[in-house]
């Protein structure tokens, strides 16, 4: 996509972003907590940064290194609820990974 031109190097980070908490880290999965008023792999969803953090998740699918697909899942909970993110999150690596 950068070679083509249709989205910009920017839209492509190459590191972990410096303010994530990682919280599981597989060769194919990884789970972070972007805290908030943070950018973060939370916020390379449609989610924007706001005062409650997002928890995200990213996958890497298929054979090849050339065939690879990846997703970005997020999710932002009220206060209280944030309990249940591993459990969103761990649902779409069963449906996504497996």
């Amino acid at each position: 996509m950068i070679d083509e031109g249709i989205e910009p190097t920017r839209y492509f980070p190459s590191g972990p972003f410096k303010d994530d908490r990682l919280i599981v880290s597989r060769r194919d999965f990884i789970e972070v907590v972007t805290p908030p008023g943070h950018d973060g792999l939370g916020t390379l969803s449609r989610l924007s940064p706001s005062e409650l953090p997002i928890h995200a998740a990213a996958a890497v699918m298929g054979g090849r290194q050339d065939d690879w697909i990846g997703y970005v899942f997020a999710v932002r909970l009220p206060k209280g609820r944030e309990v249940l993110a591993p459990a969103i999150l761990g649902w779409n690596e069963r449906r996504y990974l497996h």
